[in-house]
């Protein structure tokens, strides 16, 4: 039954998967899409370059600031190489699957669970600041307000409450993973919580992982702008 289910979930996923491709593949025209890239004036797109290792070295500090709320030490060299490697792997698989692999490589220095548990935080505190950055953008920046818009504003609220619920009611996150019935997410959410216990000041910790992702938008922003400009 067990098997059964993981054929049909791989399935959809894989149908998913397949019509997003389809789409995006329908929706634009590949040769005037290459033209313009090859277009693309060097200058700037060399500038938004130079932004991109200094956003892994902020990624770097943020997972390294974690590791040590959880009482465990990274050498700087070992975690850049780490977290540069991985965001390579993670632009070639589905769903970034590189950013889970972190824990594989440090496992000699960090405890598997530990460092999966790290990985589940990092990504928890960069959610939680995007969807905190949309809903404020929405709300801050001037434009003509519609139905979409009113909707999505909403759905981002009730997103962050979740989230926020999430980290303040752990014992949530369980019974939800036991929902699911799915053991592996069941085991990730237990190695989650237990982590999160073992941290002194574990608001602290949010608190400061999220200041670190809103430092991290900002090469991010100026990458994002240069290769525009560049276009």
């Amino acid at each position: 039954l067990k098997s059964n289910r993981a054929a049909i979930t791989t399935a959809i996923r894989l149908l998913i998967g397949l019509a997003l491709i389809s789409f995006i593949v329908y929706s634009f025209n590949p040769k005037a899409t290459l033209s313009m890239m090859l277009s693309a004036r060097p200058t700037y797109l060399a500038l938004a370059i130079i932004f991109y290792p200094f956003m892994m070295l902020i990624y770097t500090f943020r997972w390294k600031f974690i590791l040590s709320m959880m009482g465990d030490h990274l050498p700087l060299p070992v975690a850049y190489q780490t977290i540069t490697g991985c965001a390579l792997i993670s632009d070639f698989t589905p769903g970034r699957l590189g950013d889970f692999l972190k824990p594989f490589l440090v496992k000699d220095i960090i405890h598997l669970n530990k460092g999966m548990a790290s990985v589940v935080i990092d990504h928890y505190a960069d959610s939680l600041t995007g969807v905190l950055l949309g809903a404020t953008g929405l709300l801050a920046i001037p434009h003509k307000w519609s139905l979409y818009l009113i909707a999505g504003v909403l759905a981002l609220l009730v997103m962050l409450s979740i989230m926020s619920l999430l980290w303040l009611k752990r014992d949530l996150i369980i019974r939800v993973a036991k929902w699911t019935r799915h053991e592996g997410a069941i085991t990730s959410m237990k190695s989650f919580c237990d982590a999160i216990g073992c941290i002194k000041n574990a608001s602290k910790l949010l608190g400061a992982a999220i200041a670190i992702s809103l430092i991290i938008w900002i090469p991010y922003a100026l990458r994002i702008f240069f290769i525009t400009k560049s276009l």
